[in-house]
């Protein structure tokens, strides 16, 4: 093979040729790939084949094999043409769609042609020899001339639909083969069959410019020349803080400002030239094809929600408001706004579940909720509902709020809500009295604040019932006074002492023993009243009493009066807790300084009181709390029926078992005498040495030893038999009495004065009068609710409280059943010793019979 210096000229076309398969190889795995890279890369890969087979034709004089691989490239054309059209002739219409059978059908002329120049009429070969060789030329000629034709007309169409530079660039590449095809052709023509001269020269120089130009159009792909409008453009997408794309009619990415690429996260030389689509969930291709469709029609969509799909990090949820982009009075593409809503949606979940969430927990409170605008409720929860003893909100609605209160309250609350209507702030808290629907007083705690619903001012309020707590708090409040009562007045001093020793609480009466006001004691440290030695003992007690350790919880000790008086006192000590929960000590204290004298003197003067032992008319013990007598007197000794305290003693060996007829009586007469010290008028039945059972009331209390262990028991015993018979006897007389008023047929009772009256006791008689089952029917009553008609209990009761007395009252009461009868009354107004009524006793006869006699006389 020899190459001439006309072989030089055809280092340009294998340079280009060289250049359109690497174009071609770049389409051919570039991502994604477009509608238009298929044809892109058919072309590129046909010229680039078809000039190679032309560089080696001509370098080998015209050697057939590499006239053979040119006219393999052209293979490719018929294929590119009919691809492109097809894909391409879907934005027309459909009569155009026959367009994309036009290209392939005409591509035959050429062969049919070279078939007709070679073998039919050589005339027209331009003299040259008819070879295979110009068959091939000549196919070669006729494909570009009709590639040229078919280019432009794509071309026009392409670039006026066409918006923004990179479309241009791209129409660059893709005609730029065709057009230098044609040029050679044309410059074919001109040089060798006009000139006869060489045409390598002008082929090489159109394919340098070929590749000039191919070089330029991709280096506009990375540096895009942009008008000032653009440019403005660019700057405030750029700036915005929504996603902002640009796509074609087929829903190509044109553009993408910087937000939207951080909202897929995804660099932008990715997003570019991609479908809008690839980055729409899947679950949304559907609903984005449909409006993709409606923006082909010019409609704009507002608020389309979809998800897309981040790289690599999942979804969110978007956005997007479209708006048609016209060039030339016709929709080329849509301008697109991408809002990230994920935490707006997130939001407004939460804010849905948050509404559940509080409609629930309305409806399940137990306090009574509503909303009313003015006086109006406009809403209110089932505990309100029921609180205010309706059986629906129905029964509610629309009614006044005042109507519910006390007139009192009412006129409160209603120049609270006048405010709030105004405009001023509406926010209170309010103890009221209420009136249910069936008539029932309650009391309630309401708290109201002003709050926004539908634009207008409404007043929020929360209602519970606090009728329980108020009754609560005065029986509390009652307690309380009756124990303050109690302990104010009690003759033992009482004291609470907190964790710290300091005294917290002291009684009248301690105050009065140690010589100091309340105020000078309280918050001062316990020990400072107390003695040296008694210091010690008291600390030590406490301690361990707060450390769980059993200790004796009464004992002695001394306390120093504000005079310097020294007095003896006795304490019996217990830990409480307060409201907070803190451990608290709470003694009561006893001033035993005239006690321990007397004790003193008892003992020095045992043996001058041993005679009053001796002498003394009740019976008087010393016994071991196991059971057995240390001493007793002779009344004692002549109670129980034996000859001398001697005999009873010797006789006498387990006092629970050969004493007492129970002797679980014993059991229990030593417990209280452990556990409290003493025991008064304690009542039990005994064995006399004979036999005989005799009644006695038993006085005695334990004595101790110093370090408070039980010594013995010390009592006396009072023979209370004649007594218990004598009560015995008066039972007997009352259960008489009893059962006669029970056996009357005249009906008797005991009730409360008031206008409505409550009844204390009744007889059976009455319970028939009036039709009951039982007793207990009637005590659930008021007496009210037996008049037929009940203002005459307001005059019945006038009477009793003015005169004391009613005598054959006729009154018209009813039955059960509210059968009208007539009963004559006869009551007495009992009183106290005050002179205030306690109750009135009180008999009822039926006289419905006589009553209708009197009436059928009178007719």
């Amino acid at each position: 093979m020899h190459i001439t210096m006309t072989g030089l000229y055809l280092i340009p076309s294998f340079v280009a040729s060289i250049f359109l398969a690497s174009i071609a190889i770049y389409l051919l795995f570039k991502k994604p790939r477009r509608k238009y890279i298929i044809p892109i890369v058919l072309l590129c890969l046909a010229n680039s084949i078809w000039n190679i087979g032309m560089v080696l034709t001509n370098v080998t004089n015209g050697d057939i094999i590499w006239g053979e691989l040119s006219a393999v490239g052209l293979i490719f054309f018929p294929v590119t043409i009919f691809h492109f059209t097809v894909e391409y002739t879907k934005f027309f219409k459909d009569k155009y769609y026959l367009l994309a059978y036009l290209p392939a059908a005409l591509l035959t002329i050429p062969l049919l042609l070279g078939y007709y120049v070679t073998g039919i009429d050589r005339s027209l070969t331009y003299g040259i020899e008819p070879t295979y060789e110009f068959l091939l030329f000549s196919v070669n000629s006729w494909v570009g001339f009709f590639l040229v034709i078919f280019s432009v007309f794509i071309l026009v169409k392409y670039y006026k639909e066409s918006v923004g530079i990179k479309k241009r660039q791209t129409l660059i590449i893709l005609f730029a083969i065709p057009t230098n095809a044609f040029l050679s052709f044309i410059s074919y023509v001109i040089m060798v069959d006009v000139l006869h001269v060489a045409q390598f020269p002008v082929g090489s120089l159109l394919d340098l410019v070929m590749i000039s130009l191919i070089v330029y159009a991709i280096l506009r792909y990375k540096l895009p020349v942009e008008t000032a409008a653009e440019i403005d453009f660019r700057i405030l997408a750029e700036m915005a803080s929504e996603g902002i794309c640009i796509i074609d009619k087929d829903g190509d990415i044109e553009y993408s400002n910087k937000h939207f690429c951080e909202m897929l996260n995804i660099p932008d030389k990715k997003v570019l030239g991609n479908s809008f689509i690839h980055f729409v969930s899947p679950s949304f291709h559907d609903e984005f094809n449909d409006a993709l469709q409606k923006m082909s029609n010019g409609e704009k969509i507002f608020g389309m929600e979809i998800v897309l799909e981040r790289q690599g990090d999942g979804t969110i949820v978007a956005e997007i408001n479209t708006a048609p982009i016209i060039w030339n009075d016709k929709i080329i593409g849509s301008f697109i706004t991408i809002r990230d809503i994920e935490e707006r949606k997130r939001a407004e979940e939460a804010l849905k579940e948050s509404e559940e969430k509080y409609r629930t927990l309305a409806e399940q409170s137990m306090d009574g909720i509503f909303l009313a605008k003015g006086y109006k409720l406009v809403y209110a929860n089932s505990a309100l509902v029921s609180l205010l003893g309706a059986n629906s909100f129905d029964e509610l609605k629309d009614k006044n709020l005042l109507e519910f209160l006390q007139k009192e309250d009412a006129e409160k609350i209603r120049k609270d809500v006048e405010k709030g209507l105004k405009g001023e702030i509406l926010e209170g808290k309010y103890e009221l009295r209420a009136k249910r629907l069936d008539g029932r007083e309650i009391f309630i705690d309401l708290s109201m604040t002003k709050v926004m619903y539908e634009g207008k001012p409404h007043a929020l309020g929360i209602v519970r019932d606090i009728t329980e707590k108020k009754e609560m708090e005065e029986a509390l409040r009652e307690s309380e006074e009756r124990y303050r009562s109690i302990v104010e007045n009690s003759h033992a001093g009482i004291i609470i002492i907190n964790d710290k020793f300091h005294v917290t609480y002291i009684n009248t009466q301690l105050s009065a023993m140690l010589g100091y006001s309340k105020e000078e004691i309280i918050g001062e440290d316990f020990r400072k009243f107390l003695d040296e030695e008694s210091r010690e003992l008291v600390g030590e007690r406490y301690k361990k009493r707060r450390e769980g350790e059993d200790v004796p919880s009464k004992y002695e000790f001394r306390v120093v009066r504000k005079d310097g008086e020294k007095r003896d006192v006795e304490a019996s000590v217990s830990l409480i807790k307060d409201s907070e929960g803190k451990i608290k000590t709470i003694g009561q204290i006893l001033d035993i300084t005239e006690r321990k004298k007397a004790e003193n003197e008892l003992r020095e003067a045992e043996e001058r009181y041993r005679g009053i032992f001796e002498n003394a008319i009740m019976g008087i013990y010393q016994s071991t709390p196991e059971g057995r007598h240390i001493s007793v007197n002779p009344k004692l000794a002549e109670i129980y029926g034996y000859d001398s305290p001697e005999d009873l003693i010797n006789s006498i060996t387990d006092i629970g078992k050969q004493l007492y007829v129970d002797p679980n009586r014993r059991a229990e007469l030593v417990h209280r005498l452990m556990e409290k010290g003493e025991v008064s008028n304690f009542e039990s039945q005994v064995y006399r040495k004979d036999g005989t059972i005799i009644w006695i009331s038993e006085n005695a209390r334990t004595v101790r030893d110093e370090k408070g262990n039980i010594l013995y028991f010390v009592g006396t015993v009072e023979d209370i038999t004649n007594r218990k018979k004598a009560e015995d006897a008066l039972k007997e007389s009352e259960e008489k009495y009893r059962t006669l008023v029970e056996n009357l047929n005249i009906g008797v009772y005991r009730n409360t004065p008031g206008e409505k009256g409550k009844f204390l006791e009744v007889n059976s008689a009455l319970v028939r009068i009036f039709g009951y089952e039982n007793k207990e029917e009637l005590l659930k009553l008021n007496v009210s609710d037996l008049y037929y008609h009940p203002e005459e209990r307001k005059k019945f009761n006038e009477k009793m409280l003015r005169n004391g007395f009613v005598k054959n009252e006729e009154i018209q009461l009813k039955k059960k059943d509210g059968t009208p009868i007539w009963g004559s009354v006869t009551a007495k107004a009992v009183k106290d010793e005050h002179g205030n009524v306690k109750y009135y006793d009180g008999i009822i006869e039926d006289i419905t019979d006589r009553k209708k006699a009197e009436e059928e006389l009178i007719k």
